[in-house]
């Protein structure tokens, strides 16, 4: 809007009010379809395209053996992990190459949410590392307690798991993180 760039402020806030809607809509519900947490998670990470034209590209992929529209799971607890790998991860690459992979496969009891990026890594002061130093991640605090909340088998650390990915020379090359949520196959 303050550079005069109409077509591109409506587009931006037209996916922003996208989002908003989608998020106050399933913060009301308990379970919502794989399929619709890939189109929200699309939907916020070409909202993020068009503020960051030209640094990443994105994938979201669900299992073939996932039924995305009859599987259902915890609304919103990716989309914490997917802003920090775009803000904090493929955004601050110098060469404005990154990749985001987000991917759902199906385990015995719960469905593996891969969520992996190419970026600076946790090494660089972003939020997970932060939160070692003291400081606090909101978002970051919402999954985790939101996790403890939904299993009564397993333990935080077998629900969400980060690992710094390193390339061949052992310097930094991105994060991993893995959610294991519950699911049901049934309408909410």
């Amino acid at each position: 809007i303050v550079s005069d760039k109409n077509e591109e402020a409506n587009d931006y806030l037209v996916e922003f009010a996208n989002i908003v809607r989608k998020s106050l809509e399933y913060s009301e519900t308990s379970f919502i379809s794989i399929a619709e947490e890939k189109q929200y998670l699309e939907d916020y990470l070409s909202l993020e395209l068009l503020r960051f034209s030209g640094q990443f590209i994105y994938e979201v992929t669900v299992a073939e053996n996932i039924d995305s529209k009859n599987i259902f799971i915890p609304p919103m607890l990716l989309q914490p992990i997917v802003e920090n790998a775009v803000k904090h991860g493929v955004t601050k690459l110098a060469n404005h190459d990154g990749v985001i992979k987000i991917n759902f496969e199906k385990e015995a009891e719960h469905i593996k949410c891969t969520v992996r990026d190419n970026g600076v890594g946790r090494h660089s002061h972003t939020p997970l590392s932060s939160i070692a130093k003291g400081k606090k991640s909101y978002g970051l605090e919402f999954v985790k307690k939101r996790l403890e909340s939904e299993s009564t088998t397993l333990s935080l650390q077998e629900l969400f798991i980060v690992t710094d990915v390193t390339n061949a020379d052992g310097h930094p090359a991105g994060t991993e993180v893995i959610l294991l949520l519950p699911y049901k196959n049934s309408n909410r």
